[in-house]
Formats: C-alpha cells, structure tokens, sequence
C-alpha cells in the first residue's frame, strides 16, 4: 500500500481511532500519523512530501522525525561520541544487519516513549521537519532492513526506532562507525550473515 496517496493519509480520523485503524491496516500506528502529517503539509504547501525512503542516485535516504524530548537526547548523545547523526545511525543499521541480530518482541520500540511516558511528534506545519534525521544508506542495505523489519513483524520505522532507543539508553558504545560507501551494494551479503532463518519473513521473530 502506498500510504502516503491512500485515502487512510488524507481521510477524517478521530485522534482516538487511529491506533484502531493503523491496526486494522496493518501498520505502526506512529507511521500512520507521520503519513497523515506529511499529506497535511503537501495539501497546505502544494508540494511533494518526503516518503520514508527517497532514491537519490545510488543511494536511498531514510528519515525519521523525532520527537522533542528525544530529539534532544538523540543531538546530545551524538555530540558525547563525536559523531555526525547520520554517520551513527547509518552504522547501527549496518551492525544490525551485519550480525542478523534478533529482538524479542517486547525489545522493540512501536512508539516514542520516555520514562514510561509517551511523546507525540510535532504536529504538522513548518516545525514539523524540524526533529528530521536523513541517513543514506545502499539499496542493499535498504532492502534488507525491509526483510528484516519483517522478520520481526514490525515496520521499518519501529526497527530503527529501537536502535536509536537502545543507543540512548547506553549500547552500541563499540559500534564500528562506517560511511555510506562501506555499506553493501548487495543484500544477500547481509542476509547471509544472519543466523539461519533469521530473516525469513515467513517465520518472524523468535
């Protein structure tokens, strides 16, 4: 489904239906808001939202909005490692992929939590981009981040998430920073690397 130009992105939902209908669709619901806000400032500004991932030459990018309060802890820790944003996510992905690394299910981040608190992303208009994290990768890497968002039954979006979340909470401190050209052209060179069935969609996380 392309989320961004279906009617789910654009139609009128009560604030308390959409965890109801994100689940009867069959996505995140934190996605499905994100999709509804990107729409919303398409409609006000008569330009093309940025999808979840843009092809741009040989590289996909992939964004993500944070919201506030991680978005600060997010730059802060960032600045701790003495690191550009993107060259740290870019290497979480690229270590998970590489170790085919498997999260029980309640490991995985659907929203933006905080010291058992919630938080909502901006709300549409022109701060809404401003919590924006792009991060080039392959589109090997891309497309086995897709099968391995699957393995795990979840979106993309949650995969990431949970990495961000867990660097915040103090791991991947030995992570082994890489650039967009270290990252795979091929998938099956990540894949093979998984342990057996790891990334089969058809046999989800275990």
């Amino acid at each position: 489904m392309r989320l961004l130009t279906s009617a789910h992105a654009v139609r009128s939902i009560p604030e308390d239906k959409l965890a109801a209908v994100a689940k009867e669709i069959g996505v995140d619901v934190d996605l499905l808001a994100e999709v509804r806000a990107q729409a919303k400032i398409r409609k006000v500004s008569g330009k093309h939202a940025v999808a979840k991932f843009v092809t741009t030459g040989r590289y996909h990018d992939l964004e993500l909005v944070f919201p506030d309060v991680h978005w600060g802890l997010w730059i802060k820790e960032c600045k701790t490692r003495n690191v550009e944003p993107a060259t740290l996510l870019r290497s979480l992905i690229h270590d998970l992929l590489l170790k085919g690394r498997l999260l029980r299910p309640e490991e995985l981040h659907a929203r933006w939590d905080w010291n058992g608190v919630r938080h909502s992303l901006p709300k549409a208009g022109k701060n809404y981009w401003k919590n924006r994290q792009v991060v080039g990768i392959t589109p090997g890497a891309h497309r086995a981040l897709i099968h391995h968002a699957r393995a795990h039954n979840c979106s993309v979006t949650t995969l990431v998430r949970t990495l961000i979340m867990e660097t915040l909470k103090g791991r991947h401190r030995s992570v082994r920073l890489v650039q967009r050209k270290h990252l795979y052209d091929d998938e099956l060179r990540y894949l093979q690397t998984a342990r057996p069935g790891a990334l089969d969609p058809q046999r989800g996380a275990r």
